[in-house]
């Protein structure tokens, strides 16, 4: 009976969400909770970088920002008993340089071995300019990527990245079936946030409430990020 279970048992299958997390909002969790329940995903890992290499300077530190996503998560968890398992993932900022994610992949697929489903989670955004990663052509080969589009939201996408999407993309209901190399599409009600945005706001003294969990929100006024009054 063991060696028949074995046989039947499911790959492993986790999803990561890269992002500077300054601050984490509650569209953060949204999209990882949409991708994870519309993959059937064991969990998912939200990665604070360390040096975004696409963004100027970061506004608060990498323990600020691993506590702060840190408290989002559990907040989330707490209100919603149903949820699946959320974790933060420091690896990005134990390593030195840019947080390219050529690199995390490639350290992901080889703590996690060949036969895991490994899904890397983007915003339709950071999808237009994929082209200007760092090495973008090999993170296919390490992981798939999951795809969240807002309701109504379309942009021109470059051509490497049409042929792309013609060529890897596939169902999410087929997503744990493949380890790397395939796209897939999740379409999201999430709320069009953005962390500069509710940098400002704060900074102006304005509510946050519908865009942070409040955990997150008490821990920025008293820490005074962002120039909380």
């Amino acid at each position: 009976m063991s060696s028949l279970s074995s046989l039947n048992k499911a790959p492993l299958a986790l999803g990561f969400f890269g992002g500077s997390f300054d601050p984490v909002h509650v569209a953060h969790i949204e999209m990882a909770v949409a991708v994870q329940r519309a993959l059937g995903l064991a969990e998912v890992r939200l990665m604070p970088c360390r040096i975004p290499p696409h963004k100027q300077g970061l506004h608060a530190s990498a323990e600020q920002r691993v506590a702060m996503t840190q408290l989002a998560l559990v907040e989330y968890q707490r209100t919603h008993t149903h949820a699946g398992r959320l974790l933060v993932d420091t690896r990005e900022l134990k390593r030195e340089g840019p947080s390219y994610t050529r690199q995390t992949v490639e350290a992901i697929r080889h703590e996690f071995g060949p036969t895991a489903s490994l899904h890397f989670i983007l915003g339709w955004d950071s999808w237009e300019n994929f082209t200007q990663w760092y090495q973008w052509q090999e993170i296919l080969s390490y992981v798939n990527l999951v795809l969240v589009r807002r309701p109504g939201y379309s942009a021109q996408l470059a051509e490497p990245l049409q042929q792309l999407l013609q060529e890897r993309s596939v169902d999410p209901a087929e997503a744990l079936a493949h380890t790397a190399g395939k796209i897939i599409e999740v379409a999201t009600e999430q709320r069009d946030l953005a962390s500069s945005d509710i940098r400002q706001t704060i900074a102006r003294g304005e509510s946050t409430r519908r865009q942070l969990y409040s955990s997150v929100a008490n821990y920025i006024a008293q820490h005074k990020l962002y120039n909380a009054g």
